[in-house]
């Protein structure tokens, strides 16, 4: 169930789990090996962030806890297929980023003396184990599988840990990982936050409302229909969104791209979370929200006035300016919150 160790040695692994609709489309892929011919065994559906190859079980596993007592849900980046030869298996590759590396990077500074070759800083590499025989020509069906592999988001909410023997494993401890209740001093920060304090005049250019999620027309109309959407609760980052959120948030981009095309004839949308202006202060604490900027091919008419977009097939401009006729805005307003709320 995780990399390294020697047949005999009973290792102890801090794994990742990640969610049921991943690990279903894992399983999808070693189908390619089974046309092969390749028996392969159910995968466990999880990524190995260390291998304990110590004499103090309790010890690692509550430092482990320790360190993972501040870590909410995150989403994990399945990249691609390959080949590891070193250990003859197949892998799907996950980027090294975010959540999952510091994660790592947090138990190997305390127990990098204690960990395998395999999961030590230098030498892991994230990844699910899809295939493993020695006996075979693993590149040519590897190959086979990157075909028919989409890269994806994966969900991880809970750690676990694994003793490994020569006979099998079993899970002996684990970690959920669950949102982060919010503290009372940040509470009371919150009642600064600018997103997380509406009032009804700042909701007036609200376009759209989903369960977790505001759309308004922004204030800046550079772009002409350029919308914000907005997380209704306190969050830091798109790293820390749940399941459901994300979900919402993948069906709003869709509504919210058809919408600006039909209505205003955007050819495309440029969708940015910069957030940098929050890291200007001494205490960061950003509120998650995603600008959207169609952008057009041919100029716009609104009300006997031209818009056009002069930087369409570049990156869109930075100081350009956002002034739009009030009555203008009233009708982009008006037309785009008929659209999504039809």
């Amino acid at each position: 169930i995780c990399a390294g160790g020697k047949e005999n040695t009973v290792m102890l692994c801090a794994i990742a789990r990640i969610d049921t609709q991943s690990r279903e489309k894992l399983s999808a892929l070693q189908q390619a090996a089974e046309r092969f011919g390749i028996t392969v065994h159910k995968i466990y559906g999880h990524i190995t962030l260390a291998t304990y190859m110590g004499e103090d079980d309790r010890a690692f596993i509550a430092s482990c806890k320790e360190i993972l007592s501040a870590c909410t849900p995150f989403s994990v980046y399945y990249e691609k297929v390959e080949v590891l030869s070193a250990t003859s298996i197949i892998v799907a590759s996950l980027r090294k980023e975010n959540a999952l590396l510091d994660m790592h990077h947090a138990i190997a500074a305390q127990w990098g003396h204690s960990l395998d070759h395999w999961t030590n800083n230098d030498h892991w590499q994230p990844h699910t184990t899809l295939v493993y025989d020695p006996q075979i020509d693993l590149q040519v069906l590897a190959e086979a599988m990157q075909k028919e592999f989409i890269p994806f988001f994966a969900h991880v909410t809970r750690i676990e840990f694994s003793q490994v023997t020569a006979h099998g494993y079993e899970i002996v401890d684990s970690v959920d990982l669950h949102q982060r209740q919010i503290p009372a001093c940040r509470r009371k920060d919150m009642d600064y936050c600018d997103w997380c304090n509406l009032s009804e005049e700042d909701k007036r250019f609200q376009v759209y409302e989903s369960k977790s999620w505001f759309v308004f027309l922004s204030d800046e109309q550079d772009y002409v229909g350029r919308c914000i959407l907005v997380l209704k609760r306190h969050c830091n980052s798109m790293s820390e969104l749940t399941d459901e959120e994300w979900d919402e948030l993948r069906n709003l981009v869709c509504k919210v791209e058809a919408c600006l095309k039909a209505v205003l004839g955007a050819a495309l949308c440029n969708w940015s979370c910069l957030m940098n202006h929050f890291y200007k202060e001494e205490a960061p604490d950003p509120h998650l929200h995603i600008h959207v900027r169609p952008r057009y091919d041919k100029p716009i008419m609104m009300n006997g006035r031209i818009y056009a977009d002069s930087e369409f097939g570049h990156h869109y401009a930075l100081h350009k300016s956002g002034v739009m006729p009030e009555e203008d805005r009233e009708e982009v307003f008006l037309r785009l919150k008929e659209w999504l709320n039809r």
